[in-house]
């Protein structure tokens, strides 16, 4: 017959098993704590809060009523610059990320070739994608500025005439895209380590069979390193679709217009405008912060389906 002393002694190493068992969650949530009191206080938040304010009038200096859609619908409906400014960003977001990605595969094939200074153009490529943005579009501002600038006088030395670069409506686009271009790196070093992973023999097997270097590339090389591909065209379109910085530092003497004819309002920086510049609108802003990510997850989700059906075509 079990006594009350021997019932104490099985509750005891039951709750000494459980603690024990405790033990390592409790420690693994400590060693994470700081990530979560970061997370919650800097990232989710402030996501709250900035939904919530999308619903309100607020402003810095004052505001704050509950309006419940009116900003989301002065932003469809009423906002001419609203609509510039997506139209904008999605013509360069079009223009952009296919040549940066097509840039970077290149030079990725080229620089996957043996050779000793290999590592050395590999790091002269990859240094302008550690440059401070900030820092970046300063120099290119100078570089397309005033028919004295950089890129002027290169095509002076061609007997071609200067052109506007941050005066025409035009041409600040493809002057935008050549500067961001520069800073291909990172996606580069993703596709050449995809390339460096597609197995030797393949190609070794298919140059015996007579296969030349365009159908290596073609049969072996793209469809194995695919996946990189795709994730460096949905990583850079997500990116482009944020752009700030560049247009920001080229219209920063422009308190009227973005650029020439607005040409360069970009989403992003509209959106600055709203919230930091009179009468810092920062509920409007807020409203238009969530559009652009309806935005972005909406072609995030296409990318993924066409995807998904061209992995099952294929």
């Amino acid at each position: 017959m079990t006594t009350a002393v021997e019932i104490e002694q099985v509750k005891h190493r039951a709750q000494s098993s459980a603690v024990r068992r405790k033990r390592p969650a409790l420690t693994g949530y400590l060693f994470i704590s700081p990530w979560l009191i970061g997370f919650v206080l800097f990232t989710a938040a402030p996501l709250v809060f900035s939904l919530a304010s999308s619903f309100t009038d607020l402003k810095i200096f004052g505001g704050g009523e509950w309006i419940g859609l009116k900003n989301y619908q002065a932003i469809l409906t009423d906002d001419d610059l609203f609509a510039t400014a997506l139209a904008n960003t999605l013509v360069y977001t079009a223009l952009f990320v296919p040549a940066v990605n097509l840039l970077a595969l290149v030079m990725a094939l080229l620089l996957s070739r043996e050779s000793r200074l290999a590592g050395l153009w590999r790091t002269i490529y990859f240094l302008p994608s550690l440059m401070g943005s900030v820092v970046v579009a300063v120099l290119w501002r100078y570089i397309f500025g005033t028919s004295s600038g950089l890129m002027n006088s290169l095509l002076g030395l061609f007997q071609l005439a200067p052109i506007d670069w941050l005066g025409d409506p035009n041409w600040t686009k493809p002057a935008l895209i050549i500067m961001n271009l520069w800073a291909f790196g990172g996606l580069m070093l993703i596709d050449l380590a995809a390339i460096q992973q597609v197995p030797r023999e393949l190609k070794d097997a298919s140059r015996i069979d007579g296969a030349g270097s365009w159908a290596r590339l073609k049969f072996i090389t793209l469809p194995l390193i695919t996946p990189a591909l795709f994730f460096n065209l949905v990583v850079s379109v997500i990116a482009t679709l944020q752009i700030f910085t560049p247009a920001y530092i080229f219209t920063a003497t422009d308190f009227v217009q973005a650029g020439a004819q607005n040409s360069l309002l970009f989403y992003v920086l509209y959106l600055y405008q709203r919230a930091f510049r009179p009468p810092f609108e920062l509920g409007y802003a807020a409203a238009l912060a969530w559009l652009l990510l309806i935005v972005i997850a909406g072609l995030t989700i296409v990318q993924f389906r066409v995807w998904r059906v061209r992995s099952q075509a294929g």
